[in-house]
């Protein structure tokens, strides 16, 4: 019995924390940008396709992170994202 028991912990510590890092991943991806460009384009009064350059209608865009930290600068500063800054321009 006590050999059963610490088989099953040991299994436990082995496949909890991939399942939990799993379940992270998923929801990491359901949340991925979508919602913040929505809210930004809100924001702004433009439309997705005005805020983030190279999309059209119809057509998805995956953000690479330059774009994604434009944008998450434009939330946190109230401003147009399609304006760049300094540290835009130098790391360009």
């Amino acid at each position: 019995m006590d050999l059963l028991f610490r088989v099953l912990v040991g299994v436990f510590v082995c496949v909890a924390p991939t399942v939990l890092f799993l379940g992270l991943w998923n929801g990491l991806q359901r949340m991925q940008d979508g919602e913040l460009v929505e809210r930004v384009a809100r924001h702004q009064g433009a439309t997705v396709e005005d805020l983030v350059p190279g999309t059209r209608s119809g057509r998805t865009h995956d953000l690479d992170s330059r774009e994604r930290r434009i944008l998450e600068r434009a939330v946190a500063d109230g401003t147009s994202p399609s304006e760049p800054t300094p540290d835009d321009e130098r790391s360009g």
